[in-house]
C-alpha cells in the first residue's frame, strides 16, 4: 500500500483501526548507522518513513539493506530497478527535468534511498519504503520505495525490487554512502 493517497489511512484515521495499522517507534541517529529490529510475523508489511535524513558529509546517498534472523550482517543478494530524475533549479519551472537515468542492479551491497543529499542548512532528504512480508520463509522479501531531497535543486529517486533470500528477516539498517547521519529520524509502522 503506498504511502500518497494512503497517507490517512496509514497514520490511523479515516475508519483505520488501530488493530490494523500500528506505529511501532521512532528511531533517530546522528551516527554511522540507524538501525530497526523486530520485524515478525505480527504484520505483513512495515512501512518506513525517514524525514528529515541530513548528513554529516555533503552530496550522498542514504541507503538501506537487511538482516536475515539469526545473523549478524546486512549483506543480502538483491535485485532491483529504478530511476531518478532531478533539476538543478537553474531552469524556468515549467522546463523538463535536467537529468532522468534509469538503473537495475543484482548485488550484496546496500541499495539507494534518497541520492545526492547536501549537508547544507536548509537541505535534508525523505523517504517512504515498504518491505513485504519480511517473515516470509517461502518467498523472497519484496520492497519498494520513494525518496527526494531538497538543496540547490529538487529530485527524485524511485525504486524496487526483491532481496533474494527465503529466510526471515528480523532487522533493517539505514546508512550513508559516505560519513555519518547529521540527523535522521525514521518512523516505522506495521500493517496487517
Amino acid at each position: 500500500m503506498p504511502l500518497g493517497a494512503n497517507k490517512a489511512a496509514i497514520m490511523g484515521v479515516a475508519g483505520v483501526s488501530t488493530a490494523d495499522v500500528v506505529l511501532l517507534g521512532t528511531t533517530t541517529s546522528t551516527g554511522a548507522t540507524l538501525t530497526i529490529t523486530g520485524l515478525d510475523s505480527t504484520y505483513s508489511h512495515y512501512v518506513f518513513v525517514g524525514n528529515p535524513i541530513h548528513p554529516a558529509t555533503n552530496d550522498v546517498d542514504c541507503v538501506f539493506q537487511v538482516r536475515q534472523s539469526g545473523e549478524t550482517s546486512y549483506d543480502n543478494e538483491l535485485v532491483s530497478s529504478g530511476h531518478y530524475q532531478a533539476n538543478s533549479g537553474a531552469g524556468s519551472e515549467e522546463g523538463p527535468l535536467n537529468t532522468t537515468q534509469a538503473y537495475s542492479a543484482n548485488a550484496t551491497s546496500a541499495i539507494r534511498l534518497v541520492s545526492s543529499i547536501r549537508n547544507l542548512n536548509y537541505a535534508h532528504g525523505t523517504f517512504e519504503l515498504i518491505l513485504f512480508n519480511p517473515a516470509n520463509t517461502t518467498y523472497v522479501t519484496n520492497w519498494m520505495s520513494k525518496g527526494s531531497n531538497s538543496g540547490t535543486g529538487a529530485n527524485e529517486w524511485q525504486a524496487s525490487g526483491y532481496f533474494n533470500i527465503t529466510g526471515a528477516v528480523d532487522a533493517i539498517q539505514f546508512s550513508m554512502t559516505s560519513g555519518d547521519f547529521g540527523d535522521a529520524t525514521v518512523k516505522h509502522w506495521g500493517i496487517k
